[in-house]
């Protein structure tokens, strides 16, 4: 009995160790707890050697699959409760070192970690992630504005600076960065540091637009000017437009909105933001002339034209009167029913101005006819004289004439020009008497020979002639 009493000392000894053991295992949550490999499950927990007891450490990534976020020390190996483990990771360029979790709790950030090995089993899991930055464009026609760094989904490191640059072509216009529409950056060249979250960065231009047309020369009769149709022009360049007038035409100027901006030939401007749609205005007026008079082409001739005359232009019309006709003078009508006279010489200067002109050349033309009558009733001859009525002393009318009472000046229908000096003779034959000359009802002479000047009106003067007494 004496013999077996230290073998039963030393067996509850080791009893109560395992005891203690189990019961801190059972403690620590972040720890696996297993049975430990030299003992027997024989109810008795009775030791089958006296071997120490080792516990499972395995490491491990799963956000690391193919080995590009970095590496970390590999172990799948058991260890003495209260050894220490030196856990080592790397990170490469890109991903970042999370930390080491242990049941999905962080246990450290460091990259080196020792970790106090329990009387437990432990999974270990070093973890990584990584932040991309993508640069895109939405812009119209961004492959013709410009170039870009281009960067699809890169995985950038945490605090790394990122240094993205631009170009822009000619006629286009960098809007600057944008991230979710709003502008971060309106320099060419852009740089940041990376934070913990993914960067969609898009690259913006804008164009705007110079057109140059012109609504009053569609034909390109008045001139020409610089055209352009949605020409792309980059903010603060220079655009210079000019302009060339035909003759006979005006260059009105260019006119932006419908207000003119310059009545130049050559106008510049600085680009600004905004489309500019530009118009190139030219007009024309004319000269007009004709007449009237009814027997236009034998009274006289002027000058006649229809033509676009550019304002500003010297303008001469010249007028000839035919033999015996009258001009009478230019005369330019103000509305439709009245017109001035603007000069009375044949020969007209004026300067064109931005109205449209009608000019009237106005002639007149009067004419002088003779004839001769025989009266047969020789009572109150004596009462005949110059001024007089002579149709009131005689009731009996005039006889037709006979070639046997004498000659004398012969018009039909004759024109004579308006202020012309006219002499009608007459001679009476053997038998006959010339009374005188009557014009209307009035003798106005009894002489053979009779000067006047021609007035506007047409006139008749007869020559009248009477039987002698002893015929």
């Amino acid at each position: 009995m004496k013999k077996l009493l230290p073998l039963i000392v030393i067996a509850l000894m080791l009893l109560l160790l395992v005891a203690c053991d189990r019961t801190q295992g059972n403690a620590n949550n972040n720890e696996i707890d297993s049975v430990p490999p030299n003992y027997s499950n024989n109810g008795n927990d009775t030791p089958l050697d006296s071997q120490p007891t080792k516990y499972l450490l395995k490491t491990y990534s799963s956000t690391d699959e193919y080995g590009n976020a970095g590496t970390y020390t590999e172990i799948n190996s058991q260890y003495l409760a209260g050894d220490a483990v030196e856990l080592e990771a790397t990170v490469k360029s890109g991903y970042n070192f999370v930390g080491w979790f242990i049941n999905g709790t962080c246990v450290s950030e460091d990259l080196k970690y020792t970790y106090i090995m329990r009387s437990n089993s432990v999974n270990i899991e070093a973890r990584y992630n990584y932040f991309t930055v993508l640069t895109f464009s939405n812009s119209n026609d961004y492959e013709k504005a410009g170039t870009y760094t281009e960067l699809k989904s890169k995985k950038i490191s945490l605090g790394e600076q990122i240094t993205v640059e631009a170009t822009v072509n000619d006629g286009y216009n960098f809007a600057g960065w944008f991230i979710n529409n709003v502008c971060v950056s309106e320099e060419l060249t852009y740089s940041f540091l990376m934070k913990e979250k993914n960067v969609d960065l898009e690259a913006r231009w804008s164009y705007y637009t110079v057109s140059v047309n012109s609504y009053t020369d569609e034909g390109g009769a008045a001139g020409t000017f610089t055209k352009k149709t949605d020409e792309k022009i980059s903010v603060g360049e220079t655009v210079i437009l000019t302009a060339n007038v035909n003759p006979g035409f005006n260059f009105e100027g260019w006119y932006v909105n419908g207000n003119l901006v310059s009545d130049d030939f050559e106008y510049s401007f600085t680009m600004k933001n905004k489309n500019v749609d530009v118009e190139a205005k030219f007009s024309c007026y004319t000269v007009t002339t004709y007449s009237d008079s009814t027997l236009e082409g034998t009274i006289g001739t002027y000058t006649k034209i229809s033509n676009n005359i550019s304002a500003g232009d010297t303008v001469t019309l010249t007028a000839q009167a035919a033999q015996g006709c009258n001009f009478e003078g230019w005369y330019m009508w103000i509305d439709r029913y009245n017109s001035i006279c603007v000069c009375e010489d044949a020969e007209y200067t004026f300067v064109m101005g931005k109205e449209n002109v009608k000019i009237e050349a106005r002639f007149s033309a009067y004419t002088l006819n003779t004839k001769a009558f025989l009266k047969t009733d020789k009572s109150k001859l004596d009462s005949i004289k110059p001024g007089i009525n002579i149709d009131f002393f005689w009731t009996y009318s005039f006889s037709a004439y006979d070639p046997s009472m004498g000659d004398y000046s012969q018009y039909k229908n004759t024109y004579i020009a308006a202020g012309e000096e006219v002499t009608l003779t007459a001679t009476e034959k053997s038998g006959y008497t010339f009374l005188g000359w009557k014009r209307g009802f009035d003798l106005v002479s009894t002489n053979h020979t009779y000067t006047f000047v021609m007035d506007k009106s047409n006139v008749t003067y007869e020559a009248v002639y009477i039987i002698k007494e002893d015929a």
